[in-house]
């Protein structure tokens, strides 16, 4: 048996960015900011904290304005569910890849979001049966300090054997070197790959699939 180690943002759903740049011109307009978010600027930092996409766009504000701003961002986000709804949807092929993959095969999904976050999105785009408890991880989890995906991926494998480690993820973070491991970087069609050194660069996850 065979462990996939999946991303959530940018790989398994699309829409979302849309979200980001409505929600970031939403506080920077309530906060009387001029300076406006956009897809192009959210290709090139997409992943990162929202924190530094502000500081991509306000240069001259302090560490501590664009730290507000991403507090700021993340409440209003929580308070307009509705809007990041209406826009994330599961990407291309995903969930018959995930459900073919859970025939024989064992997958998680670690995402560097808050847990109440995680659920909620899992279940917008509706992979959350295919997660249950145990199988999805937050990297910012109420319960606990920050970790790293790394570190919650070597705590899953402690006592478990598998014959390969696959990752799926858009960012290099994603890309979690552990033994006996494969790395698929994705990113959805138009939009350029994150600099690192994957395995395998793909803009359809129905390429994963020679694995199983």
């Amino acid at each position: 048996m065979k462990l996939f180690v999946w991303d959530f943002h940018g790989t398994l759903e699309k829409g979302h960015e849309k979200t980001v740049v409505e929600l970031m011109n939403a506080v920077l307009k309530e906060n009387g900011h001029a300076a406006e978010a956009d897809l192009v600027l959210l290709d090139n930092t997409y992943g990162r904290k929202w924190q530094k996409i502000f500081e991509e766009l306000l240069p001259n504000e302090t560490r501590e304005t664009h730290l507000e701003l991403e507090k700021k961002a993340v409440l209003f986000a929580h308070e307009h569910w509705d809007l990041v709804t209406q826009n994330i949807k599961p990407n291309d092929h995903s969930l018959d890849v995930l459900s073919k993959i859970a025939e024989h095969n064992d997958q998680i999904l670690i995402s560097a979001v808050g847990r109440d976050d995680l659920i909620n999105f899992m279940k917008a785009v509706g992979v959350d049966s295919i997660f249950p408890e145990g199988k999805y991880f937050a990297v910012y989890d109420t319960d606990r300090e920050p970790t790293s995906k790394q570190q919650i991926l070597e705590n899953y494998l402690i006592g478990k054997q598998y014959e390969k480690i696959i990752n799926i993820g858009d960012s290099p973070g994603d890309m979690i070197p552990v033994a006996n491991s494969t790395h698929y970087l994705y990113v959805h069609a138009g939009r350029t790959f994150r600099e690192c050194n994957p395995d395998y660069r793909i803009n359809d996850l129905r390429e994963v699939l020679k694995e199983i």
